[in-house]
C-alpha cells in the first residue's frame, strides 16, 4: 500500500514543487537504476549477514524505518525548507528556496527508492527460507493478495480527501495525509512480521565469505552470479524481461486515454484544438478526467485481487517439493490436473494466460476510443496482473527451496559440492528483480523512439501512447514464448527433482545395510 500511494501521488505532487516534466521523469528514473543496482547489492549483504535476530529481518526493519523517515521528509519537504531558513535568519529570494526544496525531494526521492529495495528483497527471501517447499505457493500467493489489497486502498484514496479524516494543515494536505496514513501501516505490518516469524538461525551456514566484505567484492560476486543462477531461473528472469516492457508501458501511458480531458470535452478533438476549448468546459473535463482516472485504476485493483484470491486454487497442489502432484477438490481444479498434472506445468499455463490476456487488451486500443471503453479496458488488465505478481516468484521460491533442502540432505553425505549454481536467496532475488527493473529504461527509450518517429503524423499524443501498449502487447506474445521455454525447462527439472526424492527415500535403507555389515 504504501509504494502504491507513493506511486500514484508523488508525480503530481512533484510538479506541484514545481518541476517540470522532464525533470519529474529524471526523478523517477531513481526507481529502475536502485532495483538495477541496489536490490542484488542488499540481498547479497543480507546473504552474508549473521545477526542472530536473523540475516532478512535486519534489513526488513532498517529498509522500513528508512522508507517512514524519507516519506515524511518528502511529504514535508517545503515546510522543512522554510523552517531552517527562519531559524537561520537568512531572508532568501522564493526561487532560491524553492530550487532548495526541489533539490531536497529529489534526494529524498532516491534516499526512499534506495530503502525499498532492502525492504522488498528481504520479504521475498524470508519466504523462501521460512516457508516448506508444500507451503511456498501459498505463501506466495498470499502475498499477491496483500499486494493486491494495498493497491486497492492506494488506489481508491482518490475518491476520498484523507485530509479532512485525519485534520492535516497546510500546503498538500492529501499528500500528507497518505503519506502519514502510509507509514502507519508500514510500521504496523513490518513490526508484526518480525515479531512472528521465526528465522533458522544464519550462523549454521558458516562464517561469511571474506572476499565479500569488501564493496569491489560484492560488485564483482553480483555480476558473476548473473550467469551462475539455475537455468531455470534464468529463463523465468527473461521471461520476466520481456513481459515487464509492456507492463511498464501500460503503467505509464495507459492513464492518457482514461483521463484526457479534451475526450471528455469531445471526444472527436484533437489536441491541438486544444485552444478553441473554453477554460470553464476545460477544468470541469479535468475534474471529471480525473475522477474517470482514478475510478480505471480502482477497477483494475479490484479486479487483480479478485483473481488473485481465484487463480491460486487452479494451481495443481503437491507434497513433497517439486513432484508428487495430489488431485484438487473442485471438478474445474480435476479437469485441470489431469491436463497439467504437475504444479509445474499448471503454474505456467497461468502465467502464459495472464500474457495472452494482457496482450488481447493492449491489441485492442485499436477498438477503443471512448472513456468508457478505456475504463473497462485498465479493469480487464488487473486479471493478468495477479498471475504476474505471485507466479514467477512461486517457480523461482520452490526451484532455491528445492537446491536448498538438496544441498542439506547431501552436506553431512559427502565433500564433494552439490551444485555449482548460485541458490543463495537474498542475491538470486535481487538478480530478478533486475529482470524486472532494467525493461522500465527499455520501455522508456522504446516510448520516446514511438513518439518521435510518429509526431504530429501519429495523430496526436494520444494516437501515439496507443501505438506504445501495442509495443507492450508484442512485449507480452514474446514472453509467452519465453514462458514455454520456461514450461519445458520445468518439466525436465521436475523429473530429476522425483529421481532424486525417490534415491533419497531409499538412502536411510542403504546406510542401515552398511552399518550392519560393520557391526559384523
Amino acid at each position: 500500500m504504501t509504494l502504491r500511494l507513493y506511486q500514484q501521488r508523488n508525480g503530481p505532487y512533484l510538479m506541484s514543487l514545481g518541476f517540470s516534466k522532464p525533470l519529474t521523469a529524471v526523478v523517477w528514473i531513481a526507481g529502475p537504476l536502485t532495483g538495477v543496482l541496489g536490490q542484488p547489492y542488499f540481498g547479497l549483504c543480507s546473504d552474508q549477514c549473521r545477526i542472530t535476530w536473523g540475516k532478512r529481518k535486519a534489513f526488513i526493519a532498517g529498509g522500513a524505518l528508512v522508507i517512514i523517515c524519507s516519506l515524511l521528509a518528502l511529504a514535508w519537504a517545503g515546510d522543512i525548507v522554510y523552517t531552517v531558513s527562519w531559524i537561520v535568519g537568512s531572508r532568501q529570494d522564493h526561487r532560491i528556496l524553492q530550487t532548495i526544496t526541489m533539490i531536497s525531494a529529489a534526494i529524498f526521492v532516491w534516499i526512499l527508492n534506495f530503502a525499498t529495495q532492502p525492504l522488498q528483497c528481504g520479504l521475498r527471501a524470508l519466504i523462501v527460507e521460512s516457508c516448506p517447499p508444500e507451503q511456498i505457493d501459498s505463501a506466495n500467493a498470499w502475498a499477491s493478495r496483500m499486494i493486491s489489497i494495498g493497491s486497492l486502498l492506494g488506489y481508491g484514496s482518490g475518491f476520498v480527501d484523507i485530509s479532512l479524516l485525519m485534520h492535516t494543515e497546510g500546503g498538500h494536505t492529501q499528500f500528507k495525509a497518505l503519506c502519514v496514513l502510509a507509514t502507519w501501516s508500514l510500521a504496523f505490518t513490518v513490526c508484526v512480521c518480525c515479531s512472528t516469524i521465526r528465522e533458522r538461525d544464519p550462523n549454521q551456514d558458516g562464517p561469511p565469505s571474506v572476499e565479500l566484505k569488501s564493496i569491489i567484492g560484492k560488485i564483482k560476486h553480483i555480476y558473476g552470479s548473473i550467469f551462475k543462477i539455475p537455468p531455470l531461473v534464468a529463463m523465468v528472469c527473461k521471461a520476466q524481461l520481456c513481459s515487464w516492457i509492456g507492463w511498464f508501458s501500460f503503467m505509464y501511458y495507459i492513464t492518457t486515454n482514461s483521463n484526457n480531458p479534451i475526450i471528455l470535452v469531445n471526444p472527436h478533438l484533437q489536441e491541438a484544438d486544444l485552444q478553441n476549448i473554453q477554460p470553464v468546459d476545460l477544468v470541469e473535463a479535468q475534474k471529471s478526467a480525473n475522477r474517470h482516472g482514478s475510478l480505471a485504476l480502482l477497477m483494475f485493483a479490484f479486479a487483480q485481487l479478485l483473481t488473485s484470491v481465484v487463480a491460486p486454487s487452479l494451481i495443481t497442489k503437491h507434497q513433497l517439493g517439486l513432484s508428487n502432484p495430489t488431485i484438487a477438490k473442485t471438478a474445474l481444479s480435476r479437469f485441470l490436473s489431469r491436463q497439467l498434472h504437475t504444479p509445474w506445468s499448471s503454474l505456467c499455463a497461468l502465467w502464459m494466460l495472464s500474457h495472452a490476456i494482457f496482450a488481447a487488451c493492449m491489441f485492442s486500443t485499436l477498438l477503443v476510443s471512448s472513456v468508457v471503453g478505456a475504463t473497462i479496458l485498465v479493469g480487464f488488465v488487473g486479471i493478468s496482473a495477479a498471475p504476474s505478481q505471485f507466479v514467477p516468484f512461486t517457480l523461482i521460491s520452490l526451484i532455491l527451496s528445492w537446491h536448498q533442502t538438496t544441498y542439506r540432505a547431501t552436506r553431512d553425505l559427502t565433500t564433494d559440492t552439490p551444485t555449482s549454481y548460485v541458490t543463495q536467496p537474498g542475491i538470486v532475488m535481487g538478480i530478478h528483480n533486475m529482470s524486472i527493473a532494467a525493461p522500465q529504461l527499455i520501455a522508456a527509450v522504446g516510448s520516446s523512439a514511438i513518439f518521435w518517429l510518429l509526431g504530429a503524423d501519429g495523430g496526436g499524443k494520444s494516437r501515439s501512447t496507443g501505438w506504445v501498449l501495442r509495443a507492450g502487447g508484442i512485449a507480452a506474445l514474446a514472453a509467452i514464448w519465453m514462458t514455454l521455454k520456461v514450461q519445458d525447462g520445468a518439466e525436465d527439472e521436475n523429473e530429476d527433482a522425483l529421481a532424486a526424492e525417490q534415491s533419497y527415500m531409499l538412502l536411510p535403507d542403504t546406510i542401515s545395510e552398511l552399518d550392519l555389515g560393520m557391526d559384523l
